[in-house]
């Protein structure tokens, strides 16, 4: 409970400073919010993903997987159906909305995802821009095998699932790339390896690749992370969203955070 206010402040917080269109006077910043933040998704992709998530609220399977990253540092064995999973751990429709849309609007030839779930996230960014090679890591292998179920049903067949612990799976997945064009991280909530992903991940960007972190407001400690990369040289533009946070390394362009509402 306590934890859940101390969320309800730091949402307070951001909607006090967040901004509406009026207030961006950056031309990138402007179109990506309009096209993007708070245009609307085309209805069979919202039906898509709608009667994904009412099937994974609906399946009961239990699922043995081992927690990397919510259990205050240390891994954990737990048992849990695939409906609580898709309930507390799995992308919800109005972020995975966002997702898709970020992905068609920058259409990247690769997508890299830590944290596949039961693939709502991995399915929006696979629908976004069919023709890119999305490579998702998974710490469960059960619940990467109910990902993979549910990317055939949507007859998807460019994401290749890696399954394993993020600190031995994403060297392997970043062999894979030339250039990391997007990455999503959603897999571990704590600052010290949400950093060093970050930092593994640096090194296959370019100027335009785009970087998503999920969850910066989770805590205090993924606020800290957040606010590091924010600073970090290597990056040119922030935009809190609340729920996610976007990272853009464009170069001629001075360093600017964006509090948007989203």
């Amino acid at each position: 409970m306590f934890k859940k206010i101390l969320l309800l402040f730091r949402f307070i917080k951001y909607r006090t400073h967040a901004l509406n269109a009026h207030g961006i006077h950056s031309p990138f910043i402007f179109e990506l919010f309009r096209k993007t933040i708070r245009s609307e998704t085309e209805a069979a992709i919202k039906k898509t993903l709608e009667q994904l998530r009412r099937r994974m609220l609906s399946d009961q399977r239990i699922l043995s997987a081992t927690d990397y990253g919510t259990a205050g540092g240390k891994s954990r064995q737990r048992e849990s159906s695939v409906s609580y999973i898709m309930r507390h751990y799995a992308s919800g429709i109005r972020k995975a909305e966002l997702l898709y849309r970020l992905s068609k609007y920058f259409s990247p030839a690769t997508i890299l995802e830590l944290g596949t779930s039961v693939g709502i996230g991995t399915t929006a960014l696979a629908l976004g821009s069919t023709t890119s090679k999305v490579i998702s890591l998974e710490g469960s292998a059960e619940t990467a095998e109910v990902a993979v179920e549910n990317f055939y049903s949507a007859e998807i067949n460019n994401v290749e699932v890696i399954t394993g612990e993020f600190g031995s799976t994403l060297a392997h997945a970043l062999e894979k790339i030339s250039v990391v064009d997007l990455v999503f991280i959603d897999g571990n909530h704590r600052s010290v390896p949400t950093l060093s992903y970050f930092e593994q991940c640096l090194a296959k960007a370019n100027e335009n690749s785009l970087f998503i972190f999920d969850d910066i407001h989770w805590s205090a400690d993924m606020e800290k992370a957040w606010k590091e990369i924010q600073l970090h040289p290597s990056v040119s533009i922030t935009i809190d969203l609340f729920v996610v946070g976007l990272v853009f390394f464009r170069r001629g362009i001075a360093k600017q955070n964006f509090i948007l509402k989203f």
